[in-house]
């Protein structure tokens, strides 16, 4: 139906009829005013989209009354941007040449008729503009290339507004190949041979179209080259005939023979020309021969072989001892080795022999043992030689050490006493393992206090001073190593001893109460000393005894420190301590007048206190001996009976009352009140949910209400809304929407100011994720069948919000049936037979990915199978030789190596005869491929690892795979890798699961014991982890290890939460993080884990929870808090820390109205970081409770001590962490 404008027709029309769906239409009445419409020979269509200058003729259609006539001045077209357009010719058609701006037009026509009635305004949508100028910059027309040969294909194109087209809208192709790519340059070294028209199309943004093409030409193919005789590797005798045949094609030229195939040695140059030859003249030696194959068109390939003409010498290959081994003079040395010959076979007994630079000859054999070498450094030299007197040698470095020197003191006894001129017989043994007994000036005596005592193993002194000695032995074998051994020796009068039996040290005694002093003290000289020679005294009270038992019951109340002296016979003194505190037994009563229990009072109001405390000593208590406090002050309030105050903060207050008597004697007493005022505003969020998450740039509609008990209904600029990610509050009201959030985790927060600048909030957690980007699969078509063996071409593209158009590694192709296929935007390989899912998966810089798939049907056919390698992904030991099979495809078969060039590869015949294998020879370490290809092109790809001798490198162990819940802290850990000779230079921790929704977040993936939190997990969830370890040579080991997570049946938190159990199991708590930071580590913690009573808090219903949190260095970390229920109001923070003990951290987080969450903002190396450190990890140890004069028992039982669980490793660590959980 057409829709008219009437809002110009004259207010006395009453009827109309409309006849837009007719070709007839019977009036039977007049019609007032003109009615209009556009048409064109165009099909209809929302929008036309018409080039600069174009003839389109659009024409205005007009229904008049009766006898109405439209003058050629009442034609009107109207641009909405170049404003009235004069049509030339008839008024009632429009030229769109007369169009002279570029853009979107809303062309407006109208009528005005005889009568001077205005008609309806009809419109439609012209976008004018030009096509995009296009210009190939490479490869030049008519230009040709060998097959394989890298082209860049670049081109610039700019928009009528001179711009440049995107990327995504310039499109290559074939005539020949089809799809090729898309941007501005694109390189691509797989066109087909053939000449190609190749086409790019750049389309702007408003979908003008333009194209450039330039031809290329993509010539010959190397010929396919096989040597087929002699064997690779073979040895000959020398005059013997030796036949060179080889299979040599051309997919131009067909077979080459003649002049075209020439066959060169290494060692005799030119052997002749030909696929066959014949030879008995070849000189003595390892040859290579070469076959070179060259075309019509001068395309050469290259194909080698070695064999061995006459005696080939000795191979030598010593296994045993490593080269540079150190080992301990004297110990057993096991030499081995695998001596092999070309005409022998394997040398053994006195054909191979052994022998050392410092001490000749060693032994024969491939096998030997040796225990006497010299102490040093040794060249081994393991010598072969063969039946025709050739010989191999292999050399290795052993280092001999030598041992120090053995001591053993027989006399004195360490710790002896002796009198001052008595004679001592100093004796020692000294051995060697080299020089055996050491004896003479290569022993000495010496001593602390008097020097130089004498040389040999055995002297007596009788003229050593009077004190203790340090008696040192010093031996020195015949290379000047040395050992030393010691003991200690008392000469002449010794100290009387001292021992204390009672009271305890620290004993706490009541005043008036019978102590009995006891002390044993013994002299060397005098034996048991009594009587007066043993003085008690008191720091406080002076002198109170003589003699090793006394007992008295009058030492004053306080803490006294007890001091025991003894004199011996020759006046010499000892002391000995210890501490005994006298209490004051008596009890205090303290009691508090006013105010009652539960009295209520208004803000700022004065309060009267009173309080009375009596003692049985001191009497009634005044002053400073009586202290005031409230729990929510960190200071007192007042001290004395009476005190008034008026400037509590309103709230629930615990008022206490301390009393203290001169003897530090300490009694409470507790009172409840209430300081009504103006109440904070309640506030709520209620759009969106807590955990949501939006795309980057998608519109986010935020709801929110708050009430206030004097203001009622707050609005406008009373509520603020803000992001922690974001500079500026992002919206003010109870609703707004915003779509300009930055990409993470946002805490939005909603506060609430009333009239008294009292404020009020409430916060939730929006994650704003980057926008994934979108790959299409442009070759093949869905559902395409081909042939095992066929080469299919693979394209497509990808475009991502952020990044654009990605490319390369970027863009990976996998199939379900044979793995990883290939990456970027274009590709060329065969499959194998049957029926395969194809995905192209995109992964943007942010991480995220999306795949998109096709399905292929690979059919069978009779003429081959398609080419496959034994291995795909292989290691070869260094200087060793390995041999992999090809099966199927079609010969013959060639290959290319890629940099870095650390093998050599030939392609040689099974040794039945039976097909071919590949020939690999491993000459540095490191990891390089080599491509094998069949005659059609089907390419395989062989992934070569060279390490080290397989005995010397190192062994990686991931551990035993774990069984875990969801929100648990897992510990993997490498400790048990092996370091092979060289040791282990560094540790590599990845995640190798394909699924990216349970990636986690490793405390340090380079250090060998590694911590995550288990993510959640709807029932189980499988993440596998790789670690990998290389030595200071570079060799490499990996070992894989499974994690297997199971839900913790926690739901009430929302998503995105981590939820997990309190140390007790009876509650849950939740934890999340806005903007940047990832949990490493989550251990709920038993309270009686903490000993220390001072300032601990009460009532910790969730326990303790050490949180570790990753962050750059120096950043902060927005952590939030879920509790299953609403925390109660006299609830706090605390934390604990090693050095400063408990306390509290309340004042340092924001509660949500309905407190049943929180959030605190944390610094790495700062604030809530209880390390202290700068290193990445916020050290969070949490708990939340009461003050103990919250509790309703002031004296609550102290709780039975819990066994902890088995520390899953970590010492303890340090600053306030409760358990260690980062490693290093």
């Amino acid at each position: 139906m057409k829709k008219y404008n009437f809002k110009m027709l004259k207010p006395f029309i009453t009827s109309l009829i409309f006849c837009a769906a007719l070709s007839f239409c019977k009036v039977s009445f007049l019609i007032a005013a003109p009615v209009v419409d556009i048409t064109s020979e165009l099909p209809p269509a929302d929008s036309y989209q018409v080039e600069l200058g174009d003839n389109i003729l659009f024409y205005g259609e007009v229904e008049l009354d009766e006898g109405a006539t439209v003058p050629s001045d009442g034609y009107h077209w109207i641009s909405s941007i170049d404003g009235e357009l004069n049509p030339t010719g008839q008024q009632s058609i429009l030229n769109t040449s007369v169009i002279t701006s570029m853009g979107t037009h809303t062309i407006q026509f109208y009528v005005v008729d005889s009568n001077d009635d205005v008609s309806n305004i009809t419109t439609i949508e012209l976008v004018v503009g030009t096509p995009p100028v296009v210009h190939i910059t490479s490869p030049a027309n008519d230009s040709s290339y060998s097959y394989g040969a890298y082209i860049t294909f670049s081109v610039t194109a700019t928009t009528s507004a001179n711009t440049p087209v995107p990327n995504r809208n310039l499109i290559w192709e074939s005539n020949k190949d089809g799809y090729l790519g898309y941007g501005t340059s694109i390189p691509l070294n797989d066109l087909s041979v053939n000449t190609h028209e190749i086409t790019v199309t750049a389309t702007d943004d408003y979908g003008f179209s333009n194209t450039a093409k330039v031809t290329v030409t993509i010539g010959n193919a190397m010929p396919d080259v096989l040597i087929t005789s002699p064997a690779d590797g073979g040895s000959h005798s020398y005059g013997s005939t030796i036949f060179f045949t080889a299979a040599i094609t051309d997919e131009e030229d067909g077979p080459l023979t003649g002049n075209s195939v020439v066959w060169s040695s290494n060692i005799d140059g030119f052997m002749g020309y030909g696929p066959s030859i014949t030879k008995d003249d070849l000189s003595v030696g390892t040859h290579t021969v070469t076959v070179t194959a060259t075309d019509s068109s001068d395309a050469s390939t290259e194909v080698f072989i070695t064999i061995i003409v006459g005696n080939a010498s000795p191979v030598v290959v010593i296994r045993t001892p490593s080269n540079n081994v150190s080992i301990s003079y004297g110990s057993v040395v096991t030499f081995t080795a695998n001596v092999t010959d070309a005409e022998d076979g394997v040398l053994t007994g006195k054909s191979v022999v052994w022998t050392s630079d410092r001490d000749g000859f060693v032994g024969e054999g491939t096998a030997l043992t040796k225990s006497g070498l010299s102490a040093g450094t040794h060249i081994i030299t393991a010598t072969g030689t063969d039946s025709s007197g050739l010989e191999g040698e292999a050399f290795i470095t052993v280092n001999i050490t030598n041992t120090s020197p053995s001591i053993l003191i027989m006399s004195p006894a360490d710790n002896s006493s002796f009198s001052h001129g008595s004679v001592i017989t100093f004796m020692a043994s000294v051995t060697d393992i080299e020089d055996g007994v050491i004896t003479g000036k290569n022993v000495q005596w010496k001593s602390d206090r008097d020097g130089f005592l004498g040389e040999g193993t055995a002297l007596t002194k009788s003229t050593l001073s009077v004190g203790t000695h340090v008696i040192t032995v010093t031996a020195t074998d015949k290379t000047a190593l040395v050992s030393t051994e010691s003991i200690t020796i008392t000469v002449g009068n010794a100290s009387p001893v001292i021992l204390i039996r009672s009271p305890a040290d620290n004993s706490s005694i009541d005043y008036g109460e019978t102590i009995t002093f006891l002390a044993a003290v013994t002299d060397a000289e005098d034996g048991d000393i009594t009587g007066k020679s043993i003085i008690w005294e008191s720091d406080r009270d002076g002198f109170f005894g003589y003699d090793t038992s006394l007992t008295i019951n009058n030492l004053s109340v306080g803490t006294h420190v007890i001091t025991v002296t003894a004199t011996d016979s020759t006046d010499l003194v000892t002391t000995a301590t210890i501490t005994v505190t006298i209490k004051d037994s008596s009890p205090v009563t303290v009691e508090i007048v006013k105010p009652a229990d539960g009295d209520h009072f208004n803000f700022s109001e004065p309060i009267e206190f009173e309080g009375t405390a009596t003692d049985s000593e001191d009497g009634e208590l005044t002053g400073s001996s009586l202290v005031w406090a409230s729990n929510q002050l960190s200071t007192s309030i007042g001290t004395g009976n009476r005190i008034s105050v008026s400037t509590l903060a309103m709230g629930t207050h615990l008022i206490t009352l301390t009393a203290t008597d001169s003897s530090g004697n300490v009694a409470r007493a507790f009172v409840s009140i209430v300081i009504e005022g103006a109440l904070p505003p309640e506030v709520e969020i209620t759009a969106p949910s807590d955990g949501t998450s939006f795309y980057l740039n998608e519109y986010i509609e935020f709801v929110g209400s708050a009430t206030d008990n004097e203001d009622g209904v707050l609005t406008g600029e009373s509520l603020v809304w803000t992001s922690n990610l974001e500079k500026t509050s992002i919206g003010t009201g109870e609703i707004f929407k915003i779509n300009t959030l930055s990409a993470g985790k946002h805490l939005i927060t909603l506060t609430a100011t009333d009239s008294d600048g009292t404020k009020g909030i409430d916060f939730i957690l929006v994650t704003v994720a980057n926008t994934p980007p979108e790959p299409v699969i442009t070759s093949p078509d869905n559902q395409s069948e081909f042939d095992d063996g066929e080469v299919i071409r693979f394209a497509g593209y990808a475009t991502d919000d952020e990044d654009g158009n990605l490319t390369g590694t970027s863009l990976s192709w996998v199939s379900d049936v044979d793995g990883f296929i290939g990456s970027g935007v274009n590709f060329s390989t065969s499959l194998s037979e049957g029926e395969h899912t194809i995905s192209l998966i995109a992964k943007d810089s942010h991480g995220d990915e999306v795949k998109t798939t096709i399905n292929l049907t690979i059919n069978h056919t009779e003429q081959s199978d398609p080419m496959q390698l034994g291995e795909q992904y292989v290691s070869v030991p260094l200087d060793q030789v390995a041999y992999f099979s090809i099966s199927g495809g079609h010969p013959p078969y060639r290959y290319y190596r890629d940099y870095p060039h650390i093998a050599t590869m030939d392609i040689v015949a099974q040794t039945d005869g039976n097909g071919y294998r590949l020939r690999v020879l491993a000459e540095e370490m490191g990891e390089t491929t080599f491509q094998v290809m069949d005659h059609y092109n089907t390419t395989r790809v062989l992934h070569l690892t060279v390490t080290d001798s397989a005995d010397n490198i190192p062994f990686a162990d991931a551990g035993a795979d774990q069984t875990v819940v969801e929100g648990t802290t897992v510990t993997l850990d490498g400790s048990a890798s092996l370091p092979g000779v060289y040791g282990i230079a560094s540790w590599k921790w990845q995640q190798i699961d394909d699924d990216k929704n349970n990636l986690v977040v490793l405390s340090d993936s380079a250090v060998k014991k590694v911590t995550f939190v288990a993510p959640p997990a709807d029932e189980i969830s499988v993440l596998t982890f790789r670690l990998t370890v290389t030595d200071t040579n570079g060799s490499v080991s990996d070992d894989d290890v499974t994690v297997n997570v199971l839900t913790n049946g926690i739901d009430e938190y929302p998503s995105g939460v981590i939820a997990f159990e309190t140390a007790d199991s009876a509650n849950s708590l939740g934890v999340a993080l806005a903007g940047d930071g990832d949990y490493v580590a989550i251990d709920p913690l038993y309270p009686q884990f903490i000993k220390e009573d001072a300032g601990r808090p009460e009532n910790m219903t969730y326990g303790l929870v050490d949180l570790k949190i990753k962050v750059e260095p120096g950043e902060n970390a927005f952590m939030l808090v879920y509790f299953p229920e609403p925390m109660p109001e006299d609830y706090g923070v605390y934390k604990y820390s090693y050095s400063t003990g408990w306390y509290e951290y309340s004042d340092n987080v924001t509660f949500s109205s309905d407190r049943t969450r929180l959030y605190v903002i944390l610094t790495d190396g700062g604030s809530g970081d209880d390390d202290a450190a700068l290193d990445g990890i916020i050290s969070d140890p949490i708990a939340f409770g009461t003050t103990p004069e919250i509790s309703s028992d002031p004296d609550p039982e102290p709780e039975e001590p819990v066994t902890p669980p088995e520390d899953e490793g970590g010492d303890g660590g340090g600053g306030g962490c409760f358990i260690s959980t980062i490693f290093n």
